[in-house]
């Protein structure tokens, strides 16, 4: 076989090549589409291009956020078309407050990062007993986000870069001139007001109130009338445990009342006899008292071997039982 193929080796290397062009020419420039695909550009910020992975990947780990959060959201949600721009729209905010921080200067240190690394209660409750801080489940609370301990480290860094872009904006307002005049004139006007009492007492003498009046008042308010119903209620506990922890009784007083008591706390000796009756009439034949008497001594020694035999001896064997 190995003559064939080194004397047909020209013939074998067209064969090789009939066969691997065409599987690189479908398989590789799909696979290289593929790639251009994922570094193709969905959106540029200051010059900057956002590419189809980096969206992909952000709306992963946004999905996954989500999930953490509530479980019982319906995936079709987090998949569908406005929760993808949601997530490439908050990308674009982030780059433009990154572009801002990085133009106008706005770094955050090392102690303003430490500082609010500290201060944050996800991290702080990574910290053992000691107040070390727990470097694997701080290793695990970045991976769950995608990133490396730096990479976590340094997204915190531009947040805190980002936070001074807008401090600025949130702190002023600029208030429009129909705000400000409305607000001066607010100030400067002058209103003059009569105040007029008018006291019960001066009209409780002119008001004649009838019984049928007061009758249809109270059915047409009764519910304000009403009070709500309660009861005062005194019970008495009584707990034999807690009254037996209460009592105590020295062993003089315990030895007086047997002694006073002796004849009704003595009761009569009783005892309970069972036995087994081989019957040997007086007149038989002296074999046959012997006979008798061999047989007692037999079931004696069986019953003296296994006691608790001794029914089922005297049931079988017995002549009368009694008991």
């Amino acid at each position: 076989m190995f003559d064939t193929v080194r004397n047909n080796s020209k013939i074998m290397m067209g064969l090789l090549f009939l066969l691997v062009i065409p599987s690189f020419v479908m398989f590789g420039i799909e696979g290289y589409s593929r790639f251009t695909d994922k570094a193709a550009a969905v959106a540029h910020v200051d010059g900057q291009k956002i590419t189809q992975q980096e969206w992909d990947e952000a709306h992963k780990r946004e999905v996954d956020r989500i999930r953490a959060q509530m479980p019982n959201v319906d995936p079709k949600l987090l998949d569908s078309p406005a929760a993808k721009r949601a997530t490439l729209e908050q990308m674009v905010n982030e780059r433009v407050l990154a572009v801002a921080a990085q133009k106008q200067l706005l770094v955050t240190s090392d102690a303003r990062l430490a500082r609010d690394l500290q201060q944050n209660p996800v991290i702080a409750s990574l910290r053992g007993p000691d107040g070390k801080l727990d470097m694997e489940r701080y290793r695990q609370l970045a991976a769950s986000q995608g990133l490396t301990p730096e990479g976590f480290e340094a997204r915190v860094r531009q947040d805190l870069s980002s936070r001074q872009v807008l401090a600025p904006l949130q702190a002023s307002a600029l208030p429009l001139a129909k705000q400000t005049d409305a607000a001066l004139q607010a100030y400067l006007q002058r209103r003059e007001v009569q105040i007029q009492k008018f006291a019960a007492k001066d009209f409780a003498a002119k008001v004649q109130v009838s019984d049928v009046d007061l009758e249809s008042y109270y059915k047409a308010n009764a519910e304000r009338f009403r009070s709500v119903e309660s009861a005062d209620v005194e019970y008495l506990v009584l707990d034999i445990n807690s009254l037996m922890a209460s009592v105590t009784l020295p062993e003089q007083d315990l030895k007086t009342y047997y002694e006073q008591n002796l004849q009704r706390l003595a009761g009569q000796e009783q005892r309970r006899a069972s036995h087994i009756l081989v019957n040997a009439a007086k007149d038989a034949p002296a074999a046959e008292r012997d006979k008798a008497r061999a047989k007692a001594q037999e079931l004696l020694a069986q019953v003296r071997k296994a006691p608790k035999s001794f029914a089922d001896v005297a049931r079988k064997n017995s002549a009368m039982s009694r008991s």
